[in-house]
């Protein structure tokens, strides 16, 4: 069973010709059972933030106990040669607001983990890599990943002088990265660009007028590599 999380039910658009087969409530989280392709899902959606995400992915892991857990949803762009509908295949994750280097350890590093960098399926990766490295609006790259909306292009190169470059930036991954991490289960990412660089006004505006074309854009990658036969 593969296990999706996403911040809202609108990400959730590449289940549409997929089989409902049941809801199981866990606290307030519904978490509902689809079959794609012949693919066991199971699909949740977290709300906003880390503590959310991370309270979703242990529960559908202690509920489930998927071969994977995959983080979708839309994101900004860190990387301004990448478009809105640019859909974003993580290699790893880095919690960037994560910071206990006043005790010796490296921003953004788990300090139990002892990792910066959270690495994603090479199984995942490799798949998708077959089916979409040429792919013009796939990129392969890094998420950064906190609890904060990451607005101006000052932000950004702060952040990218920290982490070294990035292709785009959100607010739930890192935490369900370190769950699954803590877990020993495997860990995937795909993201939609849904805006770039704006003023905070600007940004709401953008994202909310691109959430369901970069959620189809995601969608649609996603449900390439989960029916190739290569990661189930």
């Amino acid at each position: 069973m593969i296990a999706v999380i996403a911040s809202m039910e609108s990400e959730f658009q590449f289940l549409d010709k997929a089989e409902h087969i049941e809801d199981v409530k866990q606290g307030v989280f519904t978490f509902r059972r689809y079959v794609l392709s012949g693919t066991d899902i199971v699909t949740g959606i977290c709300g906003t933030g880390k503590v959310a995400a991370a309270i979703c992915a242990q529960k559908i892991i202690d509920a489930f106990r998927p071969s994977m857990v995959i983080s979708i949803g839309t994101s900004g762009s860190m990387d301004d040669s990448l478009r809105v509908n640019t859909v974003v295949v993580a290699e790893d994750i880095v919690q960037h607001d994560f910071d206990a280097s006043a005790f010796g350890y490296r921003k953004g590093e788990q300090c139990e983990l002892g990792v910066v960098e959270m690495k994603c399926s090479e199984r995942f990766l490799d798949a998708a890599r077959r089916k979409y490295s040429s792919y013009g609006n796939v990129v392969f790259g890094r998420v950064l990943s906190g609890d904060r909306v990451i607005v101006s292009s000052d932000e950004k190169k702060l952040l990218i002088g920290q982490f070294g470059p990035a292709a785009c930036c959100e607010m739930e991954c890192a935490a369900i990265a370190e769950c699954c991490l803590i877990n020993g289960t495997e860990f995937a990412a795909v993201k939609g660009i849904s805006d770039g660089d704006s003023s905070e006004d600007e940004r709401e505006d953008e994202f909310r007028n691109n959430i369901v074309s970069a959620s189809a854009s995601l969608g649609e990658i996603l449900t390439g590599i989960l029916t190739s036969g290569e990661v189930c």
